[in-house]
C-alpha cells in the first residue's frame, strides 16, 4: 500500500520479528511500550526506499517521530472511520451533559443554549486556536488563576487537544516559511505542557493542571501575534 507525505495513519501492526527483533519491536527498531499500537500519526517523509515512512507522532502532539514499514500501517479509509466513530461518541456525550444540566436547571432558556463550535482553521491554525480558546471557555483565565477545576473544559479536552495539534502543525509550517526560530522554541515548552497536563488529567493524576497549562499556551500565543515579539524578560514575565 502506498502513502503520501502528510497522509492521516494510525500504527496498526509490528514488524520487528521480521528482522529478528523482539515481539514488542516495529520493524525499524522502535518499541510498543513508547509508541503502543492504535497511535496515529501523520507521513513526515517517505525515505529513499518506499519500505520505508517517517511518521509524525499525533498522540504525542505531534513532538515524536518514528521509522515504520509501510505494512505495519493502517488503511487512510480506516482512519477516517474510527475518527468519524470517535468524534460521534464524544459529540452524543456531550449533547447529553447538556440536557441534563438544562434538565435541572429550567430556568434556563432554550435561547441560551451555547452551540459548541468545533476548531476548523480558515488561514492560520496557530493564530485562530487562542481566539477559538477564548470564544469556547470564557471563564479559562479566571480559573487558571485560582487552579480551579473547569469542568466544561475537562470534558472537551480531547477536542481541545487535537485543536492544540493543528495549532503547533502551524507554528512548524511558520518556521519553514522563514520566521525566526524563537517562534518555534518559544512556544514548544507550552504546547509540550499542554501535553502533558492532558494525559494528567486523562489518566486522573491532577485534573486543575489542565486548566493552567491551557492558559499559558494561550497567552504565549496571543503574544506571538503581537508587537512584543521578540520575547524580552517584561513578556515572558507576563505569560
Amino acid at each position: 500500500m502506498k502513502f503520501k507525505v502528510r497522509q492521516e495513519v494510525m500504527i496498526k501492526r509490528n514488524l520487528g520479528q521480521k528482522r529478528g527483533y523482539s515481539k514488542s519491536k516495529y520493524y525499524y527498531g522502535g518499541d510498543l511500550s513508547d509508541v503502543p499500537l492504535g497511535t496515529k500519526a501523520i507521513v513526515n517523509e517517505i525515505m529513499s526506499s518506499e519500505n520505508e515512512l517517517c511518521l509524525k507522532l499525533k498522540n504525542r502532539g505531534g513532538y515524536g517521530c518514528l521509522h515504520v514499514h509501510p505494512d505495519e500501517l493502517s488503511s487512510n479509509k480506516e482512519c477516517e472511520v474510527a475518527q468519524k466513530k470517535l468524534y460521534e461518541e464524544q459529540q452524543k456525550k456531550i449533547n447529553s451533559l447538556l440536557d441534563e444540566y438544562l434538565l435541572e436547571n429550567p430556568a434556563v432558556e432554550k435561547k441560551s443554549r451555547k452551540k459548541i463550535k468545533l476548531f476548523e482553521p480558515k488561514f492560520n491554525a496557530k493564530d485562530e486556536f487562542p481566539v477559538w480558546i477564548r470564544q469556547e471557555f470564557p471563564k479559562l483565565k479566571e480559573y487558571s488563576k485560582t487552579c480551579k477545576r473547569y469542568s466544561v473544559l475537562n470534558k472537551r479536552i480531547k477536542e481541545v487537544e487535537k485543536a492544540a495539534e493543528k495549532a503547533w502543525e502551524g507554528v512548524e509550517e511558520a518556521t519553514r516559511q522563514g520566521n525566526r526560530f524563537c517562534h518555534r522554541d518559544f512556544l514548544k515548552p507550552r504546547f509540550l505542557g499542554f501535553y502533558n497536563s492532558v494525559q494528567s488529567l486523562l489518566s486522573k493524576i491532577n485534573k486543575k493542571q489542565c486548566v493552567v497549562a491551557l492558559e499559558n499556551l494561550v497567552c504565549a500565543l496571543e503574544v506571538s501575534g503581537t508587537e512584543m515579539f521578540p520575547y524580552n524578560e517584561q513578556t515572558l514575565f507576563k505569560v
